[in-house]
């Protein structure tokens, strides 16, 4: 935790049922995404809507906390992701927007086959997501939307891509040696696990 800067992306697999279905869906180990704002705290768009949370909580209730930083972050612009995430407390939390991700999530799949070409599969994932951008409202936040939305306010695109189309695995896949699925500005660098607890080995494995 001593590693962590302000404007961290932490990057966690969150329990309960939602959490289960997101990562189900985009076939990821991780279903939620929060911002780091110093101080041991947090901010997040979660069901009851944008606020704060202490980092003790986060390792406390989710099994997989990894951290992704903007390389060349300044402390500047650190600051206005801050205040623009902490400006969002209270926001509501975007209902619409997470429930059109689970039918999103499932037909994108055709854009990533193997072989596809990095610009049409970017084209192709940005044209399946004009209905969340249109149904989905900006005012109203989901998690990765609101980190995404946190880091144009200070100036920075993470991608040129709507925030409303982008999910925690989107997120996860722009970190460095990995391949993205939608255009990035620059690879993110990762930091490390904060926690890693594996999935429990049952009969039905074998």
């Amino acid at each position: 935790p001593e590693a962590l800067q302000p404007g961290d992306i932490l990057l966690t697999s969150m329990p309960g049922f939602t959490g289960a279905s997101i990562e189900l869906m985009t076939t990821s180990p991780v279903s939620h995404a929060a911002l780091y704002v110093g101080n041991g705290r947090i901010v997040e768009a979660v069901r009851s809507g944008v606020g704060e949370r202490s980092l003790d909580e986060v390792l406390d209730q989710e099994s997989v906390a990894l951290v992704l930083r903007y390389p060349g972050l300044t402390r500047a612009q650190a600051r206005r992701i801050r205040e623009y995430a902490e400006s969002k407390s209270g926001s509501g939390f975007s209902f619409v927007g997470v429930t059109l991700q689970i039918p999103y999530a499932i037909s994108r799949r055709a854009c990533e086959l193997p072989l596809m070409p990095g610009r049409l599969r970017d084209a192709c994932i940005r044209g399946l997501g004009v209905f969340s951008q249109l149904a989905a409202r900006e005012s109203r936040l989901f998690c990765s939307q609101l980190v995404l939305q946190a880091y144009r306010h200070a100036g920075i695109e993470l991608t040129d891509a709507d925030p409303r189309i982008v999910s925690p695995a989107d997120l996860l896949h722009m970190r460095e040696g990995d391949v993205s699925s939608i255009g990035i500005d620059r690879p993110l660098h990762y930091v490390g696990h904060l926690k890693y607890e594996r999935p429990a080995i049952t009969a039905a494995a074998y």
